[in-house]
Formats: structure tokens, sequence, C-alpha cells
């Protein structure tokens, strides 16, 4: 009985941290992400995007391959999302 506890907190735990990245990026309808590639936080991908390599942190990827097109700046985050960032 305690192993079935202890392994259910550490799943919990685990969809928790899961849940936090997965709030953190933007993945577009019909995406095909391989296995192994790590998508950074904040990255947008554009729909029908295959991606086959890891995409940096914070930035704007799309293509068959995909790749980066360029940052998401801070500029870009105030201008599409102020509601989010207002003081």
């Amino acid at each position: 009985r305690v192993q079935i506890d202890n392994l259910r907190n550490n799943l919990i735990e685990i969809f928790k941290f899961l849940w936090y990245y997965i709030q953190q990026i933007r993945i577009g309808g019909n995406v095909t992400i391989l296995p192994g590639v790590v998508i950074g936080e904040g990255s947008v991908i554009g729909a029908g995007a295959v991606v086959t390599k890891s995409i940096p942190a914070h930035t704007l990827a799309f293509g068959n391959p995909c790749r980066v097109i360029r940052d998401i700046t801070e500029e870009d985050r105030l201008s599409n999302h102020p509601e989010c960032y207002a003081d």
C-alpha cells in the first residue's frame, strides 16, 4: 500500500511539471514531433510542422522540416497579449 501511495505521489508531481511545461509552449494543429526532440519554453510551432530537431526557447518555428524563423521578443509578447503582462 505504501508503494502505491508513493507511486501516485510521484506521478502527480510529474503531471504537474508536464502541465506547467505544456502551458508555456504553443503548438499548431497537425504538428508532428519526432521522438527525442525538445521544444524550448515560450516557443511557437506553426501548424503542419514536422519537428525533426530541437527548437530553442522563445522562438517561432514552422515548416517541413521545421526551422526556426525568428526569435520571439518581449515586444511581441506585450503587443499580442497585454492582459498577461499588465502591472
